[in-house]
């Protein structure tokens, strides 16, 4: 802007000034109205930035924000921050879930605020981002609407993989918080976990979690005495989920539930439940089974302990590898359902073990006997085999 222009602009913001305060006099709106129909996008800009107020962001220090109308009653607003302005427990989440593929969320309340980074997973160029775009409470529960945004089409990107993240500061959410992503319509599928494949402790109290699961994503949450002290949300990609939870206790009385969502973005339907001295002995987890890895104690023996909760304490395993079953064997724990039974089995195979095989638990259905595989593991050596 030329400064000529400039003065000229400052003059008609004065003006704009008097007219949207006290009102204006005849030569004043005859100046107003031939500077605008000359420079129409500056007086539009002008306008906005003197008529309409600014909105304070409620944080001591923080320059205000942009004006914003007011919430509905049972909905919050959302303020876009930098990951800087968050706790820095945030931050270092974020930093573990960089990359990391899967979508994924944290939020922690600090200082009567509460504060929600959005991870939308590594993508294969950058122009994407992640934003949350709604708030809103429901029969008790608030609940956090956010989506990944692609490029749009034939917009210049960079070349190289980037996980968008975003950041937002909230007035302090009481009771349960969850946020539902936003895909293409066809919204998460219901059903079963299928397994949960170990959950690890880094630095002390971040409970890193991967898993295998049949639906489009899962919610995990942290449990300490009764109350929810960390959550996240994984999408499933091809089969498999990760997360990160920030857990201030670390492993001290801790239960962790893994969760799906009912088709339409409906309730929590719970499919597992562990507790930290689970996690501790890295077993491999899913709805009806606890059991080690499989473990290949001689040429032609595989170790199989745990426990399963199964009708009448039975239940079956299977060998497999190159696509047939070469063992199978029924196994009785040492009780029945609802109970979980425990059961150490020796598994033969005939003819040795083969590189690549993997181990079926299996449920037979006592109401139709339909068979489900809860978990298929590879076979690990315990000992050189010769």
């Amino acid at each position: 802007m030329t400064r000529p222009l400039y003065k000229a602009a400052l003059a008609v913001a004065a003006l704009v000034l008097v007219a949207a305060t006290a009102g204006c006099t005849p030569d004043e709106q005859a100046m107003i109205q031939q500077y605008c129909q000359q420079n129409q996008a500056a007086c539009a800009d002008l306008v906005k930035i003197i008529t309409e107020p600014s909105a304070p962001t409620g944080q001591p220090g923080t320059p205000p924000g942009p004006s914003v109308p007011p919430a509905p009653p049972g909905t919050v607003t959302a303020e876009a921050i930098n990951a800087d302005a968050t706790p820095q427990a945030l931050q270092d989440w974020a930093d573990h879930q960089r990359q990391s593929t899967a979508a994924a969320y944290q939020i922690i309340t600090s200082g009567g605020y509460t504060y929600c980074a959005l991870a939308g997973g590594l993508k294969p160029t950058g122009g994407y981002k992640t934003e949350l775009t709604a708030v809103a409470q429901q029969n008790g529960v608030w609940q956090i609407t956010a989506r990944v945004v692609p490029p749009a089409p034939g917009s210049i990107v960079s070349m190289h993989l980037e996980n968008p993240m975003a950041f937002y500061r909230m007035p302090k959410l009481d009771g349960t918080v969850k946020v539902l992503w936003v895909t293409d319509g066809t919204g998460p599928a219901s059903g079963p976990v299928k397994a949960l494949i170990s959950a690890t402790w880094q630095n002390g109290n971040m409970l890193h979690v991967t898993g295998q699961a049949t639906v489009a994503d899962v919610h995990l949450a942290a449990n300490v005495g009764g109350k929810v002290v960390a959550q996240a949300h994984a999408q499933v990609k091809d089969g498999r989920f990760e997360a990160n939870l920030l857990v201030p206790s670390g492993p001290v009385n801790l239960t962790l539930t893994v969760s799906t969502v009912e088709p339409g973005g409906g309730k929590l339907i719970q499919t597992l439940k562990v507790t930290a001295d689970v996690i501790a002995r890295d077993e491999v987890w899913s709805t009806n089974f606890r059991v080690s890895r499989p473990v290949q104690t001689d040429a032609d023996h595989i170790l199989l302990e745990g426990t399963a909760r199964a009708f009448e304490a039975v239940f079956r395993v299977e060998v497999w590898a190159g696509g047939r079953k070469i063992a199978g064997q029924t196994v009785q724990a040492a009780a029945g359902a609802p109970a979980f039974g425990r059961f150490s089995v020796s598994v033969q195979v005939p003819g040795g073990v083969p590189a690549g095989a993997r181990v079926r638990y299996i449920i037979d259905s006592m109401k139709d006997g339909s068979s489900t595989t809860e978990l298929a593991l590879p076979v690990a050596m315990r000992l050189q085999v010769r």
